[in-house]
């Protein structure tokens, strides 16, 4: 069963948010992409030390989305996997929600305080619970 065990990969990299046009587009994130280049390596340590993952150019847009505004991307990752927890090799989409002005930037992180203070008290309780050496 997939990461039955608890384990956890997490990697982060850097990217570089370009004003040119990506390379290619993408039926998901649609026509008008921009393009979105890794800016380092992406590792995460494993039970053979220090893994790297491969990453190469992807896209991203402003969009409307269900009434929203949003930034959505797509980067092209290689195979990675650390115990029983695995990401196959192929395109991983990411979405997060963008505010253009302040006061709906002050509504929305009034809106997320509670559910951020909730998220964070259960990863710590999560943390306290995993052994991350197995």
């Amino acid at each position: 069963e997939w990461a039955k065990s608890g384990a956890r990969m997490a990697f982060s990299f850097d990217v570089d948010v370009s004003p040119d046009a990506a390379r290619e587009q993408d039926a998901e994130i649609g026509r008008g992409a921009l393009a979105l280049r890794p800016a380092g390596a992406a590792s995460f340590v494993g039970g053979t030390g220090v893994q790297d993952v491969d990453v190469a150019e992807g896209g991203w847009k402003l969009d409307k989305r269900g009434g929203r505004d949003a930034l959505r991307c797509w980067l092209d990752v290689g195979a990675a996997a650390r115990q029983d927890v695995s990401l196959p090799a192929g395109r991983v989409y990411l979405e997060a929600c963008v505010w253009r002005s302040p006061d709906d930037l002050a509504r929305a992180r009034a809106t997320l305080a509670p559910l951020k203070r909730d998220t964070r008290e259960a990863q710590r309780a999560l943390e306290e619970r995993l052994d991350h050496d197995r």
